[in-house]
């Protein structure tokens, strides 16, 4: 399935996604059939990541005083050249 939205300044370039995409398992057998595209789901992802760190320099306080910290992952840290 495609989409016809526009591309973001932070979506994966095309490289990036076929480097990312053969990592991610395929659908199991005899369940429902994927209905959305992988690269928008880990765009998506990629975007709310990177607001929480935006907000993690906000309230840095809030964040080292719940241990918000340990659970945010850093999605540019992630290096996919090989």
């Amino acid at each position: 399935m495609t989409t016809d939205r526009k591309a973001y300044p932070g979506d994966l370039t095309r490289a990036q996604a076929e480097l990312l995409l053969p990592l991610i398992p395929p659908g199991k057998k005899g369940g429902r059939p994927r209905s959305v595209e992988l690269l928008g789901v880990i765009n998506a992802l990629f975007d709310v990541m990177g607001f929480y760190n935006i907000l993690r320099k906000a309230f840095p306080n809030a964040f080292n005083r719940y241990g918000i910290e340990r659970c945010v992952v850093h999605p540019r840290r992630i290096n996919l050249s090989k």
